[in-house]
């Protein structure tokens, strides 16, 4: 005889239900009242989890019956309060979660486990995973030069991220942690926002953030001396990115689970864009590396030998034939001393140069000695003028 049933009335079973009867009766209700599905069904859809996280637990699930809710508070079923609703969801579609059987011989009730309703909230991890969610990707943008990107090489880089608190192990608390109803949410999990669209509001609903989702919050006593009840530590991290030769402006480098993290989630992933540095002396164009050389007159019209040191620190000897006159703006174009293209993985071939190290020449002419030359032809043309007249007559 058990001394109530509300969690079992929440989820529309019988006190003498069994584990499947469980999991099916949540499986339905769950995907009726989940807020991406129905916006207005956040506070059932915490309740129906809250019931069956302790159902689904053999031993809080014998404390509940012995004691009801009350015992469970005073830390019977050995929890540390309820967990994020969204996390149980997540868990249960994404293979198993604490006090479920998960080496039952019901694999075709295991199979399906959100797979006959097709995921409708994207919440399926691919590869066989747990599919119990991660946070958004963090970006961060990496300058580099054009050496860099010419020759390739590691850069070291400091990562600025959340993790579960290794102290509690991401309860926010003892182990029999008392908790309060959160006051930002009003225990509810989510959070509503209005956002002007036009000459409207719109309604938008999100995870709260002061309580995780969780519509509870430890009491202050209880919570981790490290973390204050977050869950969370904020940790840095100093790692190595390699940036490859032939990358470019834009480029992307994804570091695999090194971003921030939820308790009972996986690791987010941290995108690294490439943010190429404007170069002192070169001009990139696609592959193509321009140079302006500023040449003397005799040069422009006896020839050119210059020497200029690469991106990749050799020396480049420029070279035009003597005689040749170089018009203002003239080229030397080197075949295949460009920038490299990135190497392709799936194709086995060295590094391949397909651009042109072009030079655009720039002739210095010599100034007059005497800058105002108006002035002199002036006076000369009418001091001529004179003196050839005086010599006629």
């Amino acid at each position: 005889m058990v001394k109530e049933t509300t969690y079992y009335d929440r989820l529309g079973v019988e006190p003498n239900a069994s584990p499947e009867d469980l999991k099916k009766a949540y499986r339905l209700l769950s995907l009726q009242y989940h807020p991406d599905k129905n916006p207005e069904g956040g506070e059932k859809f915490k309740l129906i989890s809250q019931a069956y996280e302790v159902l689904s637990d053999p031993r809080k699930r014998r404390v509940y019956d012995e004691g009801g809710e009350e015992a469970l508070q005073q830390g019977g079923g050995g929890g540390g309060g309820f967990r994020n609703p969204m996390d149980i969801f997540n868990m249960f579609f994404g293979g198993g979660m604490a006090g479920e059987n998960n080496n039952d011989d019901d694999d075709e009730d295991d199979d399906d486990d959100g797979g006959g309703f097709g995921f409708p909230f994207g919440l399926r991890g691919g590869g066989g995973g747990r599919g119990n969610g991660k946070p958004p990707p963090t970006k961060h943008r990496l300058v580099v030069s054009l050496e860099q990107l010419m020759v390739g090489g590691w850069r070291k880089l400091r990562l600025d991220r959340k993790r579960p608190c290794s102290d509690c192990d991401g309860r926010g608390g003892r182990a029999n942690a008392f908790t309060e109803t959160c006051t930002t949410c009003n225990g509810k999990g989510v959070k509503v926002s209005y956002q002007q669209l036009g000459p409207g509001l719109v309604e938008m609903h999100g995870s709260c953030t002061s309580c995780g989702g969780a519509g509870r919050i430890i009491a202050k006593a209880d919570q981790c001396t490290t973390c204050q009840g977050n869950r969370t530590n904020n940790q840095t991290k100093v790692t190595q990115v390699l940036v490859e030769r032939g990358m470019k402006d834009g480029t992307t480098i994804v570091l695999k689970g090194e971003g921030d993290q939820e308790p009972g989630q996986d690791a987010g992933d941290v995108v690294i864009i490439l943010q190429e540095k404007s170069h002192n002396t070169f001009v990139r164009e696609g592959l193509h590396l321009h140079l302006d050389v500023k040449i003397s007159l005799s040069e422009a019209l006896c020839g050119v030998r210059r020497a200029v040191t690469t991106l990749d620190d050799r020396i480049l000897t420029l070279t035009t034939s003597p005689g040749a006159v170089i018009p203002p703006g003239g080229q030397l174009r080197v075949r295949d001393e460009g920038l490299p293209m990135l190497r392709n993985p799936y194709i086995d071939f060295p590094d391949k140069v397909d651009a042109d190290f072009i030079s655009e020449f720039e002739a210095f002419f010599p100034r007059p000695p005497n800058t105002n030359t108006n002035s002199s032809n002036k006076g000369v043309g009418r001091h001529g003028g004179g003196a050839a007249g005086g010599r006629d007559g």
